[in-house]
């Protein structure tokens, strides 16, 4: 592995670079919100959910995984939070089936602990949706940080890590150390009770969940 950027140098918490989410049944091929940012966070699902760079400094556009300028976004970390809002939609509310991918690069895994605070192993939170999975009202989030180990623990929600709230759920996947600065595409469908996670384009691990309910996540923003 690289080193890590360290503390007010570290510049760069992650790229992104798509994203999209595909509502109603996983067998559609049409997206409900598609951001490939070319040159612009604006959605070009057709259905106008498009994103406001927010935060004290704006990310700014970098190169995708394929070297193209202006085809990413950079967001600035722990010492520097921006982010993309998605105003919520009635398009954009969450049921039974539906689909979340991203591509994303993690130059550094300096991050915020629970409390607030930096830490080496911190977490990151890449999507969410009405919360952040500590403290917040149950939502959808996903985010990514190391364990004790090193492992790269890639993590989703849809409740508060400190409550136990019946028809939500919040599950980990462990995953081998993956090189910081390296282009990982993620991918999560939801289908009633069954939650798939894929990993660059395979089909990591399959899990029962709770039926979820999404009625306080279909009420927020989305934020990348």
């Amino acid at each position: 592995m690289e080193e890590n950027e360290k503390l007010v140098n570290m510049k760069v918490l992650y790229y992104i670079l798509a994203f999209g989410m595909l509502l109603g049944s996983l067998n559609a091929q049409t997206p409900t919100a598609s951001y490939p940012f070319n040159g612009n966070a604006e959605d070009v699902s057709g259905n106008g959910n498009h994103g406001i760079l927010e935060g004290n400094n704006h990310p700014v556009l970098t190169e995708d995984r394929f070297g193209n300028p202006n085809s990413a976004y950079e967001f600035g970390g722990f010492h520097n939070p921006n982010w993309i809002r998605i105003p919520n939609h009635p398009s954009l509310s969450l049921d039974t089936a539906f689909s979340i991918s991203v591509w994303l690069k993690q130059c550094s895994f300096d991050g915020m602990d629970g409390f607030g605070r930096l830490s080496p192993t911190g977490n990151h939170v890449f999507f969410s949706k009405a919360g952040d999975g500590v403290a917040a009202r149950p939502g959808i989030w996903m985010g990514r940080g190391l364990n004790q180990e090193g492992s790269t623990r890639k993590w989703i929600g849809n409740r508060s890590t400190g409550t136990d709230q019946g028809t939500n759920f919040i599950e980990n996947f462990v995953v081998r150390c993956i090189d910081e600065c390296e282009w990982i595409h993620y991918a999560f469908t939801f289908e009633n009770t069954q939650m798939r996670f894929f990993l660059n384009g395979i089909l990591f691990e399959e899990r029962e969940i709770n039926q979820v309910d999404f009625t306080v996540a279909n009420q927020e923003d989305i934020y990348i």
